[in-house]
């Protein structure tokens, strides 16, 4: 969602320690769980609703929230792409450490990347051939 961007830049003004601390967790356990190749998707969906959460935007935390299904049907979708699961963590890594870091336009600037190159695993074959 294009909302996203706002969404890091915001969390990198405004997150708490513990607020950067509980995504440090979710990250840890979904690349645990990755190595141990067990199912991810609802971490990668998580991460993205953890970080609107942070931002402090009440609307665009419950829009996430709203949505998690979707990202974490996308999350499935991107099970079957060779090295998908990995460099989902790595942008995710990449986005937080920005984000931690206060960074809020460089943050911002790659979770649009993020969101751009990712964007058409949101949709099977058949709707990407309407």
């Amino acid at each position: 969602m294009m909302i996203e961007p706002d969404c890091v830049r915001l969390a990198a003004e405004r997150a708490t320690e513990a607020e950067f601390d509980a995504i440090e967790h979710l990250l840890q356990e979904h690349e645990s769980l990755h190595e141990q190749n067990k199912p991810v998707s609802e971490y990668g969906a998580r991460f993205h609703i953890r970080l609107a959460e942070a931002s402090h935007n009440r609307v665009a935390a419950s829009f996430m929230s709203s949505i998690l299904h979707i990202m974490q049907e996308r999350g499935r979708r991107i099970d079957a792409i060779p090295n998908a699961r990995r460099k989902e963590i790595d942008d995710h890594r990449a986005i937080f450490q920005l984000v931690r870091a206060r960074k809020g336009a460089k943050a911002s600037a790659a979770m649009r990347e993020h969101i751009l190159e990712w964007s058409n695993t949101y949709f099977g074959e058949e709707d990407a051939r309407r």
